[in-house]
This record gives C-alpha cells, structure tokens and sequence, in this order.
C-alpha cells in the first residue's frame, strides 16, 4: 500500500491519487513487475481543500494469470450481526 497527501495547489484528494498511483507505479517498476491497483481511498485532509489518497496494490510478473482487470468493492461500512442464537 502506497500514501500519499497534496496541498489544493498540487490537486487536492486527485492530486493526492495520482501521486499514490505513480509511487505505487514505480515500486513496481523497480521489482520489473506491473503494477495491479485493487483498491483506492482518498479523502479530504483539511478544510483548506488538501487531501491524501491510499492505494492498495500488488506487483506482479509480466503475464501472470492474475493480472487483469480488478473487481473493485467499496469496504464495508456496517456490520450485521445474526444474534438469533
């Protein structure tokens, strides 16, 4: 996973998504893998319209079975529970 934060000059929560993208991109890049992006997060940082932007990713090898286009999923925000025990 990948972070990154940008001031509303350098493109607020977008700036910030592009900046955790390209990081995310190079990390790869450096293990000579292609880069899977399976999950994004950004929010606003501050009043003052900053943001920061988290992306979840995985490296993988040229070719691999796995590298195709994700299913994204928002995460969940509530939590049933079966209480009928």
């Amino acid at each position: 996973m990948t972070s990154a934060s940008a001031s509303p000059v350098r493109g607020g929560t977008a700036g910030a998504e592009a900046r955790a993208v390209a990081e995310a991109d190079k990390l790869c890049a450096e293990q000579v893998k292609e880069i899977m992006v399976t999950n994004t997060q950004s929010s606003l940082a501050n009043a003052a319209g900053a943001g920061s932007a988290s992306v979840t990713l995985r490296c993988l090898a040229q070719g691999d079975r796995e590298l195709q286009r994700p299913d994204y999923r928002s995460a969940p925000n509530v939590i049933i529970q079966d209480a009928r025990k």
